[in-house]
């Protein structure tokens, strides 16, 4: 199947973009320089075929506007999830229409796939999303509303929420936390 890859430059760093065919297959959370974006999407996805940002510069317009706070919708955007696990499909698939400027726990959401007792292969399916913002796993908190477990850190979690208008958390109480976690794993 032919891949196609591009980057776009957004106020928060550079993010990459695997399509096929089918639709996006993986988007990165933003890096600082261009080729760190592409470096993980290579590390993720192998091959990233033929570079094009003309074919994916709707997705590419989107992710930039996102970035830069403007309220935009992906759900029309198609997605390729093939070979990925049916559980996994089914937690993005529905946290994928959870509205901007709201948010569910991993157990809420475990409870609306009708496994309430799966909070945990929510999370893990969640830790694997592979194409952030389109499938808001940033929207999905810990019990009690709490800000856990993001890929890009706590903060770019904090600051993905407050560009939708929602702060559980003040982001200098956040690096604390985070600081405070690192310590205690080391």
């Amino acid at each position: 199947m032919t891949r196609y890859h591009a980057t776009v430059d957004t106020p928060l760093g550079w993010v990459a973009v695997l399509a096929t065919e089918k639709g996006i297959r993986r988007v990165t959370l933003p890096h600082p320089k261009r080729e760190a974006a592409l470096h993980h999407l290579r590390q993720k996805e192998g091959d990233l075929g033929h570079h094009a940002p003309e074919r994916l510069a709707p997705v590419l317009d989107r992710l930039r506007r996102y970035y830069q706070g403007e309220p935009v919708s992906f759900t029309d955007i198609p997605l390729d999830f093939t070979g990925r696990p049916p559980f996994a499909q089914a937690v993005w698939t529905l946290v994928r229409g959870l509205p901007r400027g709201h948010t569910l726990t991993y157990g809420e959401v475990a409870r609306r796939l009708g496994r309430p007792r799966a909070a945990r292969a929510v999370g893990r399916a969640m830790a694997t999303n592979p194409v952030p913002p389109i499938v808001p796993c940033h929207r999905i908190l810990g019990k009690g509303g709490q800000l856990t477990g993001f890929g890009g850190g706590l903060a770019l979690k904090a600051h993905m929420l407050a560009l939708e208008g929602i702060t559980p958390y003040r982001p200098d109480t956040l690096v604390c936390q985070e600081e405070t976690h690192r310590a205690h794993r080391h």
